[in-house]
């Protein structure tokens, strides 16, 4: 539909340039420095390869998404507001009421029996 190239399959390009630090880290992982270089040279791609190539892999950047972080000592939570267990001291009395109230009515409910569910899942479904 109008291309004005011709479409070709993707051929990745060849891996003659082996990067040391990532050679270093699968070292340090426990690989042979001589299956390094087999699986590279060989193109393999076997365990050693798929390390390396995932170890290669640079991490996507995103402009203007700076994090900073501050480390924080105990004393600046307190400074800020109340601890939660003072929030849960300064709720209405009223409220702890309707959350006792709600357990109680869901306690009532039956459980169902574990054969039951089994069974349930095993079923065949009805035809529709």
């Amino acid at each position: 539909m109008g291309q004005e190239e011709e479409l070709r399959p993707y051929n990745e390009q060849p891996c003659d340039d082996v990067d040391p630090g990532v050679t270093e880290e699968l070292m340090n992982l426990g690989f042979e420095w001589d299956q390094i270089q087999d699986s590279l040279k060989s193109k393999r791609y076997n365990s050693t390869m798929a390390m390396y190539l995932t170890l290669s892999t640079k991490k996507p950047t995103r402009a203007g998404c700076t994090i900073f972080v501050r480390p924080f000592s105990s004393l600046d939570l307190n400074s800020h507001g109340p601890s939660p267990t003072e929030e849960v001291s300064q709720r209405s009395p009223g409220s702890v009421r309707q959350i006792s109230s709600l357990r109680s009515r869901n306690q009532d409910l039956p459980v169902p029996h574990p054969a039951w569910i089994k069974n349930r899942q095993s079923s065949p479904k009805p035809p529709m």
